[in-house]
């Protein structure tokens, strides 16, 4: 599972535009670049043209057809522990701060 995510996290937002053609029937889709920067801060033309070739080949157009599928499996084997974190860390907000619990009748005013 860590290299899906790795790989995931490498390449999205970082396909180029020629190599985010969907097959035919199928909507395109426009990928936001991944963080602030622009892919040719990170990859050189080579490197870019060498991704274009790698997504147009058969492994390539597989790469785009199973990468959502594998973000999506990802997220859904990934929520249980986020929300066991989030319930924790809420539960011990909860009882550190008691005034800040709705209801409570100490909340602070305002």
């Amino acid at each position: 599972m860590k290299l899906c995510l790795a790989l995931l996290l490498s390449i999205a937002g970082t396909i180029p535009a020629a190599a985010q053609t969907q097959p035919q029937g199928q909507a395109q889709q426009s990928v936001p670049p991944a963080g602030t920067g622009q892919p040719d801060e990170y990859y050189t033309l080579e490197d870019i043209n060498a991704m274009i070739a790698f997504y147009e080949s058969p492994v390539g157009q597989k790469t785009l057809q199973n990468q959502t599928k594998i973000a999506v499996e990802a997220l859904q084997a990934f929520m249980p522990v986020v929300m066991k974190l989030t319930k924790q860390a809420e539960d011990e907000v909860k009882k550190e701060h008691p005034e800040l619990v709705p209801g409570n009748g100490d909340s602070p005013s305002r």
